[in-house]
């Protein structure tokens, strides 16, 4: 069995409908028009996946990311297997490796992913919603949300953009091959910037 850990999530259908399933059961029933998965897991290059692979010590690694979900239209978030969120939201958008912005028709949530949901802070809409229109809502109204968002989300030094610890990889190790002892480990990040209207490009990997 391969140590690299993710939700192999599978589109089923019945009837000419869809719905979601996972290793775990059925995550959405077939009842769907359209569905469709957004936001998967990116695999770690083959190289590295193959040294976690021949070291005992390690249990598993993976990715730490929600994937999106789009049924008929409406969006949700999906994690371990199970539907995390409800499916109602029209747009969501990934912010960091653990945030997300979910919009529901006048008004807009960031939630927080890891362990479970968190919502940090809901808000109406503005008549344009943009990376800095919502960071300069949340630095007035929601401080503590966008204190927290400023850990993995911050700008850069030397222009108008934004950096985004944008997916993560981690997993577990063993601290001895004789007992049950295991510990967090953190393996990499990878960083994107973010522009104004949310589009991300890829900036670089970074490890501790």
């Amino acid at each position: 069995m391969s140590k690299y850990r993710y939700d192999n999530y599978k589109i089923v259908e019945a009837n000419g409908r869809y719905g979601l399933a996972s290793t775990k059961g059925i995550i959405l029933e077939p009842i769907y028009a359209s569905l469709v998965i957004v936001n998967k897991d990116k695999p770690l290059p083959t190289h590295k996946l193959k040294k976690f692979e021949d070291d005992p010590y390690i249990d598993s690694v993976g990715e730490l990311n929600c994937q999106i979900v789009i049924a008929d239209g409406k969006q949700g978030l999906i994690d371990s297997g199970k539907l995390v969120s409800e499916l109602k939201y029209e747009r969501i958008i990934k912010l960091t490796f653990c945030d997300y912005l979910c919009m529901e028709q006048e008004f807009w949530s960031l939630f927080h992913s890891f362990g479970g949901l968190t919502l940090l802070a809901t808000n109406s809409m503005p008549s344009e919603l943009t990376l800095k229109s919502l960071l300069q809502l949340l630095a007035k109204n929601h401080s503590q949300a966008f204190s927290h968002l400023s850990k993995t989300l911050h700008k850069t030094s030397t222009s108008d953009e934004y950096i985004s610890e944008y997916r993560r990889y981690g997993g577990i190790e063993l601290i001895d091959l004789r007992s049950s002892d295991v510990h967090y480990f953190l393996d990499s990040t990878e960083r994107v910037v973010i522009h104004d209207d949310f589009r991300i490009t890829y900036l670089d990997t970074i490890t501790p």
